[in-house]
């Protein structure tokens, strides 16, 4: 018998799905004997079930709750001064795919180009960064995503930003806000 100070705690078991504008999530912890069963009549891009399952989660059973967003300080100042000088570019409507990777510039559609464009000029410029979270990359390399608060009034989005070992942008996301990861 494994002494319950040495079992592993908080497994979680999930699964998430999307189909023709309805989004689910099922979380199982079998460990704290908890399943949670999140259902919208929304799309993905209008709802966010896995963090709604996750939360609740937490309300039931404390160690579960997510990490909550809060700002912390910037000791890389240059990442910040990098994304703000790529949101003036996004704003003015600028191609800035000879900025990014190979990858990153495949998602970059005169499309997608025009929506980021909209969304960020309600916020950028004179819109404040905040640092939440910087994660180093895989591979020990010094580089990392960070993500940021943009803010301005009431307004809010949370933006995912990395740069690759070359200084290309390789991480570029627009969220909605959240208090949680």
């Amino acid at each position: 018998m494994i002494p319950p100070e040495s079992k592993k705690r908080n497994k979680r078991i999930e699964h998430l799905g999307a189909w023709q504008g309805f989004t689910c999530a099922v979380f199982r912890h079998p460990d704290d004997n908890l399943s949670v069963v999140v259902l919208t009549n929304l799309d993905e891009g209008h709802s966010n079930p896995g963090l709604i399952a996750h939360v609740t989660a937490g309300l039931v059973h404390p160690p579960l709750l997510p990490t909550k967003l809060t700002p912390i300080a910037d000791t890389q100042p240059a990442i910040a001064a990098s994304l703000a000088k790529l949101l003036d570019e996004v704003v003015a409507g600028k191609d800035i795919r000879p900025q990014t990777t190979v990858e990153l510039a495949a998602d970059f559609t005169p499309d997608t180009s025009k929506r980021a464009q909209e969304r960020l000029s309600k916020l950028w410029p004179r819109g404040t960064l905040t640092l939440l979270k910087r994660t180093p990359l895989a591979g020990g390399a010094a580089q990392f995503t960070s993500m940021f608060r943009l803010s301005k009034g009431a307004l809010t989005l949370l933006i995912s930003f990395g740069l690759d070992s070359n200084g290309k942008i390789s991480t570029l996301g627009l969220s909605p806000d959240r208090d949680y990861e």
